[in-house]
């Protein structure tokens, strides 16, 4: 309907703006992912028109980004540098296994002249009556073989007198008889060989106190009145240890009973990287001498250095040292021992072995072991024997040796092993840094300071493939353009 006077215009023909169509760009991608982004920071930089604000967030964000980045490099550091820790805890075991014990006399073989020259004998008894009794020993052990040294040896019935052990009677067959260069004959006992050299089981301890373990009875020898000591040395000792009575255990004199409480410590070490322990390492030189010359199943650094010694002596005076370790099957099937005319050499090579860096270069062979077991021990002693026991004892011996002369107490003792707690003490080393507390740690600075967790980083092969996408379709456009 027109109404009157009005008059009809033509209304514009407007149409709504054409808003520029954005470009798809590498640029554009990128400020899209990061509105979307679930990092802390990057959105809010990337949607503020604010050029202060922006100037904010970045500094921001690029001040959590480094920060949680020099966080990230310290824990991997850290990591690789494979530090330990020590952790150490007890254990209450019943029953316990007992450790091996070894028995043997300070003086070596019963019939030894050490009267060949008697006036510096008296004169410095000590120190002369060692050097002499390492000139005699060179031409027993170089002369004799094994058969004839135990021969010339103390034999168990001449040193031990009575054995028991967790109260009840023990006998010589309990007993693994070995040469020692230093005490002769010696006599290990719950190594698990018997006499015969066969397996046995281990023996156990269920109760702590002197009454529940081993209990010996020893006798020196009566003829050692030209000795400057009497007793015997004792070794106690786990059973797959190598040991050396002459650097190992503890001497136990004449004339006194003596009580020895053990206490049990495992020491468990981390291998390599984290230390320098490879006992099976096929380019280490002196394990490879011990696998294949003694066929060890256990490592033993003490071993292993003494065969680095072995191995110096030789290499300078062409003769191995009767006192340490036998080279014959890896250097020189021909090895003999180093007589009187190659002491002098011998002391030589010793002396610059342990006065020069040798020493370190041979701790290099020969690292600490993997696994060890020590035992402490806690010593006590009294007299002993009384008269009255005394008595007996003499009777005692002279009907089963037949001989009027055993009355000598000074070579009579008597020695309790036993445990002094079931307890033992467990020292264990652990990585300080483990990988999962590596990945730990890198999540939690990354979490707290940017807000990055496991499942945003695939925020980041997202944008790898949009940009990957965005590079296909702009190569395809420019295709059909140069086509049309």
């Amino acid at each position: 309907m027109i109404y009157p006077n009005e008059t009809l215009c033509d209304l514009p023909n407007e149409k709504p703006p054409i808003q520029p169509k954005k470009e798809n760009s590498y640029l554009n991608i990128l400020k899209s992912w990061c509105e979307t982004s679930t990092s802390h920071g990057l959105p809010n930089l990337a949607r503020n028109e604010s050029r202060i604000l922006r100037i904010a967030w970045a500094i921001a964000t690029l001040a959590s980004w480094s920060y949680s980045f020099y966080l990230v490099i310290s824990c991997i550091l850290a990591f690789f540098n494979y530090k330990t820790i020590t952790n150490t805890r007890q254990v209450y075991e019943a029953p316990s296994f007992f450790p091996a014990v070894d028995v043997c006399n300070l003086y070596p073989y019963p019939d030894l002249d050490m009267t060949k020259d008697p006036e510096i004998y008296i004169h410095d008894r000590i120190r002369s009556a060692d050097k002499q009794l390492y000139y005699v020993l060179i031409d027993i052990e170089s002369s004799y073989n094994d058969s004839a040294l135990y021969d010339s040896g103390f034999k168990i019935e001449d040193l031990i007198k009575s054995c028991k052990f967790n109260g009840k009677a023990c006998d010589y067959s309990d007993f693994y008889r070995y040469h020692n260069w230093y005490h002769g004959n010696c006599y290990r006992f719950n190594g698990g060989l018997n006499s015969n050299e066969t397996t046995i089981p281990l023996k156990n301890s269920s109760k702590a106190g002197w009454r529940n373990g081993l209990q010996l009875e020893l006798y020196a020898g009566i003829d050692l009145s030209l000795t400057y000591r009497t007793g015997f040395r004792i070794v106690i000792h786990n059973q797959s240890e190598e040991i050396f009575p002459e650097e190992d255990g503890i001497n136990v004199p004449a004339k006194t009973e003596t009580n020895i409480g053990i206490y049990r410590t495992f020491i468990k070490r981390l291998s390599s990287p984290y230390n320098e322990l490879n006992e099976k390492s096929p380019n280490n030189e002196i394990i490879q001498i011990i696998l294949k010359e003694f066929n060890r199943t256990k490592y033993s650094q003490k071993f292993c250095q003494k065969i680095c010694l072995q191995k110096y002596i030789y290499e300078k005076c062409k003769c191995m040292d009767l006192s340490l370790p036998p080279l014959t099957k890896q250097i020189n099937k021909n090895l003999t021992g180093c007589l009187e005319t190659d002491f002098d050499c011998r002391d030589e090579a010793e002396i610059e072995f342990f006065n020069s860096n040798l020493v370190d270069k041979c701790n290099s062979f020969c690292p600490l072991e993997c696994t060890e077991t020590i035992f402490s021990t806690e010593i006590s002693s009294t007299s002993f024997p009384t008269e009255w026991y005394l008595e007996n004892f003499i009777r005692k011996i002279e009907a089963q040796e037949n001989n009027s002369n055993a009355s000598d107490e000074s070579s009579m003792l008597l020695v309790n092993i036993f445990y002094n707690d079931l307890i033992y003490t467990i020292i264990e080393e652990s990585p300080e840094v483990t990988p999962e507390f590596l990945l730990g740690q890198i999540g939690g600075y990354l979490g707290l300071f940017i807000g990055i967790s496991v499942l945003s980083c695939m925020e980041n092969v997202e944008l790898v493939i949009l940009f990957i996408l965005h590079y296909y379709e702009k190569r395809k456009t420019n295709k059909q353009k140069a086509i049309k």
